[in-house]
Order: structure tokens, then sequence, then C-alpha cells
């Protein structure tokens, strides 16, 4: 279940955030911020910091997503401020398949982030698994 499933249409937008990015950012009225690379075991991920715009709903107004080398979305980094201004978390995209020629995180993973930039092994916030997925046409 949802961390936020207290406020359903906000959870509907936090899910939905997640499976049209980073097709999302093409809509006006983001603004984006290079930030430091993140270290990770295959090399560096570089970071962009994405604020969101006001009438767009979202869980995070700013949200920092991390791309590896082949420029793949594999982790973002937000605070759920649904739940509150401590509720830092990091959303792993993982196990990456390939549906119609889109690449799909089939695996996503939310941890507590409390302090800098390495999450918690533990708890897991949020889980999904994605068993197959159709581009509407």
């Amino acid at each position: 279940m949802c961390a936020c499933a207290r406020g359903r249409a906000r959870c509907g937008s936090h899910i939905w955030n997640h499976f049209v990015t980073p097709f999302i950012f093409l809509r006006e009225g983001f603004t984006f911020e290079e930030r430091p690379p993140l270290a990770a075991p295959d090399g560096p991920w570089s970071r962009i910091r994405a604020t969101f715009p006001a009438d767009l709903p979202t869980h995070s107004r700013v949200q920092d997503f991390c791309f590896d080398r082949e420029h793949r979305l594999r982790r973002l980094d937000y605070t759920a401020e649904v739940v509150g201004r401590w509720a830092r978390a990091a959303h792993a995209c993982e196990e990456l398949r390939e549906f119609d020629g889109l690449l799909v995180p089939t695996r996503r993973l939310v941890r507590p982030l409390p302090f800098g930039i390495t999450p918690l092994p533990f708890p897991t916030l949020f889980a999904i698994d994605v068993h197959d997925f159709r581009a509407l046409t």
C-alpha cells in the first residue's frame, strides 16, 4: 500500500508521476538544475533536480533524478510532502526490461533517506513490480 494512501488522489499522482517520468518533463513549467554526481557501484550517476510546476499534482514539488552512464533513470530522491517534511526517500528503479521498444524499470523500491544520500536498507516503504507494460496508441 502506498505510504500516502490516506489521500488517494495524491497517491494516484505519486504513482502516475513515476510511470510518466522522464516524458512528463516535456510539459512546460519545469525547472532543472544539475547536481553533483551520485557515487554508484557501476560508476557515477548524473543527478538532475527537477522542480515541478505548481499546477501539476505531485507528492513532492522538488525531486532529484539520478541517471546511469547510459542515461537510464536509476533512482529518484524526494521528500513525500503529503506525509511530512521529514519523509525523505530514495526511490530505486531496477530490473530494466524492454516492452514494445520502451525500457521500463520493472522493480521500484522506496526506502527511507533520513540523512545524506544513502538510503536505509529497510523498511521498504513502497514497492511496485511491473509484469507487463503496453504503450497506448
